[in-house]
Protein backbone atom coordinates (compact mmCIF):
# COMPACT_ATOMS: atom_id res chain seq x y z
CA UNK A 1 0.00 0.00 0.00
CA UNK A 2 1.34 3.39 -0.95
CA UNK A 3 1.59 6.46 1.34
CA UNK A 4 -0.93 9.43 0.49
CA UNK A 5 0.91 12.20 -1.30
CA UNK A 6 1.82 14.89 0.44
CA UNK A 7 0.76 18.40 -0.12
CA UNK A 8 3.35 21.46 -0.60
CA UNK A 9 2.86 24.20 0.76
CA UNK A 10 3.85 27.69 -0.49
CA UNK A 11 6.05 29.61 2.04
CA UNK A 12 4.90 33.05 0.05
CA UNK A 13 1.51 32.49 1.35
CA UNK A 14 2.63 32.59 5.13
CA UNK A 15 2.93 36.06 6.04
CA UNK A 16 3.63 37.45 9.69
CA UNK A 17 3.77 41.21 10.02
CA UNK A 18 4.70 43.01 13.33
CA UNK A 19 4.18 46.69 14.43
CA UNK A 20 7.57 47.36 16.70
CA UNK A 21 10.01 50.34 17.86
CA UNK A 22 13.28 50.58 16.75
CA UNK A 23 16.28 52.34 17.73
CA UNK A 24 18.75 54.11 15.06
CA UNK A 25 22.17 53.55 16.14
CA UNK A 26 25.85 54.18 14.44
CA UNK A 27 26.94 51.50 12.72
CA UNK A 28 30.35 51.17 14.84
CA UNK A 29 27.74 50.92 17.94
CA UNK A 30 25.27 48.41 17.12
CA UNK A 31 27.18 45.63 19.74
CA UNK A 32 27.25 48.30 22.61
CA UNK A 33 23.57 49.24 22.17
CA UNK A 34 22.79 45.85 21.66
CA UNK A 35 24.32 44.78 24.99
CA UNK A 36 23.07 47.80 26.52
CA UNK A 37 19.48 46.40 26.15
CA UNK A 38 19.80 43.20 26.61
CA UNK A 39 16.85 41.00 27.16
CA UNK A 40 14.36 44.37 25.54
CA UNK A 41 15.66 43.01 21.95
CA UNK A 42 13.23 41.70 19.64
CA UNK A 43 13.51 37.77 20.64
CA UNK A 44 11.76 35.33 17.82
CA UNK A 45 12.57 32.55 16.16
CA UNK A 46 14.04 33.04 12.53
CA UNK A 47 13.38 37.34 12.77
CA UNK A 48 16.96 39.26 12.98
CA UNK A 49 16.32 41.93 15.66
CA UNK A 50 18.99 44.46 13.51
CA UNK A 51 18.06 45.48 10.01
CA UNK A 52 20.05 48.03 7.97
CA UNK A 53 17.96 51.72 8.18
CA UNK A 54 16.59 52.85 4.75
CA UNK A 55 16.99 56.47 5.70
CA UNK A 56 20.12 56.33 7.82
CA UNK A 57 21.94 54.60 4.29
CA UNK A 58 24.93 52.68 4.98
CA UNK A 59 26.02 54.73 8.08
CA UNK A 60 22.96 53.38 10.63
CA UNK A 61 20.88 50.18 11.63
CA UNK A 62 17.99 49.72 13.15
CA UNK A 63 17.53 47.47 16.30
CA UNK A 64 14.03 46.21 16.89
CA UNK A 65 13.15 46.29 20.83
CA UNK A 66 10.89 43.64 21.92
CA UNK A 67 7.05 43.41 21.23
CA UNK A 68 5.67 44.39 24.63
CA UNK A 69 7.18 48.30 23.78
CA UNK A 70 5.44 48.28 20.62
CA UNK A 71 2.08 49.47 22.70
CA UNK A 72 3.87 51.79 24.60
CA UNK A 73 5.22 53.21 21.73
CA UNK A 74 5.36 57.16 20.82
CA UNK A 75 3.08 59.10 18.42
CA UNK A 76 3.99 58.98 15.19
CA UNK A 77 2.65 62.79 15.03
CA UNK A 78 5.84 63.63 17.10
CA UNK A 79 8.24 65.69 14.99
CA UNK A 80 10.85 62.88 13.92
CA UNK A 81 13.87 64.38 15.48
CA UNK A 82 11.90 63.30 18.83
CA UNK A 83 11.74 59.96 17.88
CA UNK A 84 14.90 59.51 16.92
CA UNK A 85 16.18 58.19 20.32
CA UNK A 86 19.40 56.62 19.88
CA UNK A 87 21.32 59.53 19.69
CA UNK A 88 21.33 59.26 23.74
CA UNK A 89 23.01 55.63 23.27
CA UNK A 90 25.78 56.87 20.88
CA UNK A 91 27.10 59.61 22.31
CA UNK A 92 30.82 59.73 21.67
CA UNK A 93 32.40 58.26 24.82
Amino acid sequence: MAAPEAETLDPSTIRLTLSLQAVRVDKTRTTQVMKMLKGHLLDRPRCKSVWPDPDGGDMHRLVLLHERYAAAGMASDEPRSRRDVPRVFCSPT
